[in-house]
């Protein structure tokens, strides 16, 4: 017959060893199970905000993508009394953009996909002439994005701007940025980057340089070579017209 004094000896000894410590240990499971539904409570939310974000990201474009109707294209009828995703005119559709971003970012600047509202918001502006908003938002929004490539083209969109401000400030600091990518080899925007200088210097009739650009996109990003680049046959037909060695 088992003697379960005998055998339940051992676990009333350890028991009765912990005993000193009992609030301790408890306050440890405690503190361990706290951060444990914590953590899981984190994650959910972390998952749910990302998700919200997703689909105000989704509902917003629609007002990106919405087309402009003028006068008699312009429909009017009982379904007026819903917000319609349409325009009659550019003003009118890019300050809705503007705004529509603008707000979104504002519930979910804290999710993975913030850039992309302050990228579309300043697109928005672009659009309405606001070219120092729009460079205060892209400055925003690069440093928010997580891919390089995202970063490097809007890094580019950033310098045009500041180029398009007609400011002398502004428009040496919108050079330095595209030669700063024109100068790294691997970048993946430096094609783009070489063609808008080339672009630059041209519009200014200084074909020396829009030549010293544009041949280093084409010796480095020719269709026989190992990265093609659309820019570089763009750059060649313009090259034609100030040099005729250009074949």
């Amino acid at each position: 017959m088992l003697n379960w004094e005998e055998l339940f000896k051992p676990l009333d000894n350890f028991f009765k060893k912990i005993e000193p410590y009992k609030i301790h240990i408890i306050s440890t499971i405690s503190v361990v199970a706290v951060l444990s539904i914590g953590t899981f409570g984190y994650f959910y939310y972390k998952h749910n905000r990302e998700e919200r974000a997703f689909k105000a990201l989704t509902s917003a474009l629609e007002y990106f993508e919405a087309p402009i109707t003028k006068g008699e294209d312009h429909k009017d009828d009982d379904l007026s009394i819903f917000e319609r995703k349409e325009f009659s005119s550019e003003q009118e559709k890019w300050e809705k953009v503007e705004s529509v971003f603008k707000d979104e970012y504002s519930s979910f600047r804290n999710s993975n996909i913030a850039s992309f509202f302050l990228a579309y918001q300043a697109e928005a502006q672009i659009r309405l002439g606001k070219f120092h908003e729009a460079i205060e938002t892209l400055q925003m929004a690069i440093p928010k994005m997580t891919d390089p490539n995202s970063k490097n083209f809007y890094t580019i969109k950033l310098a045009l701007v500041q180029m398009d401000t007609k400011e002398d400030a502004s428009v040496e600091n919108g050079l330095q940025l595209l030669k700063s990518i024109a100068s790294e080899e691997n970048n993946p925007a430096r094609d783009l980057s070489l063609y808008q200088l080339g672009e630059y210097y041209w519009h200014l009739k200084n074909f020396n340089e829009s030549k010293n650009y544009w041949n280093q996109l084409i010796l480095q990003y020719s269709q026989d070579s190992k990265y093609p680049s659309p820019w570089a046959d763009e750059a060649k037909k313009k090259l034609k017209l100030i040099d005729r060695d250009v074949k």
